[in-house]
């Protein structure tokens, strides 16, 4: 669990604050595919800091939708009060007027590398969310087919990865070995 807090920005000083996540200000996060994180939100200074309310998002790009993002939502579940909401928007709507809030996700296989936690009404409060595979090894070449040795007279689609000569070479153009 992350325990997210808004506080004073001693980076850029902007009088809105930023996200401190965990008592470190906006951090770069690294989640690991797979698991679940709960980022909750209890903290009054979420709803009061500088008399405005910064409920913390997930989405695809810095500062999420006031940047032309979106916010990103596959296996995201958002809570009010301890009991699960319907969507963003309730979560949203319900937010002030709550006592504890939070948001669950889990990293599913399929989330870009790069994910960024933002507030929804203020930018420049977030930072990146590393997504990884695991906390020791990163798939290289996701999405690759792994050919084995490069050998002649195979065919070869783009993307495919061979080793030739203790190097690893990606296909650009669909051929045949020669």
């Amino acid at each position: 669990t992350f325990v997210v807090t808004t506080g004073a920005d001693s980076i850029n000083g902007t009088a809105h604050g930023v996200l401190y996540i965990n008592g470190e200000e906006n951090p770069e996060l690294n989640l690991i595919k797979g698991r679940t994180y709960v980022f909750n939100q209890d903290d009054l200074s979420n709803k009061t800091y500088n008399d405005e309310i910064h409920p913390l998002l997930i989405s695809n790009v810095v500062d999420g939708t006031s940047a032309g993002g979106y916010a990103y939502e596959v296996n995201v579940k958002y809570y009010i009060d301890n009991a699960e909401v319907a969507d963003r928007t309730t979560y949203l709507s319900q937010f002030t007027n709550s006592n504890f809030r939070k948001i669950e996700i889990t990293i599913p296989d399929t989330a870009p590398k790069k994910l960024f936690y933002f507030s929804a009404l203020n930018t420049g409060m977030g930072n990146e969310i590393n997504v990884r595979y695991s906390s020791y090894w990163e798939i290289m070449f996701d999405g690759f087919a792994w050919k084995a040795d490069w050998t002649k007279s195979t065919r070869y689609n783009i993307d495919d990865l061979v080793k030739y000569n203790g190097y690893v070479y990606k296909c650009l153009t669909e051929h045949v070995s020669t």
